[in-house]
């Protein structure tokens, strides 16, 4: 095949791939923020609880991006052929 081709699709590829990182992003900002509003809304949380919030909405996220970033380490090894 012709690298300029290949190039292409390599660029299309990282857009979509970036972008589906984006998404992801954002969807677990979203997620944790909703669900935090949701549990102080249902448990009436004392204050202790609600400065703990932050805390509690940064390591929400970090283990869904961790968990995105296994499954694309996991998909680009099947990819290659290895074994998982």
């Amino acid at each position: 095949m012709s690298t300029g081709v290949l190039n292409h699709l390599r660029a299309r590829l990282v857009g979509w791939l970036a972008f589906r990182t984006l998404l992801l992003m954002v969807t677990a900002f979203a997620g944790v923020a909703l669900a935090l509003v949701l549990a102080d809304a249902a448990l009436d949380l004392d204050e202790a609880w609600r400065v703990a919030a932050p805390w509690f909405f940064a390591a929400g996220v970090l283990m869904v991006l961790v968990a995105a970033g296994n499954s694309f380490i996991a998909t680009r090894r099947m990819a290659a052929g290895a074994t998982v």
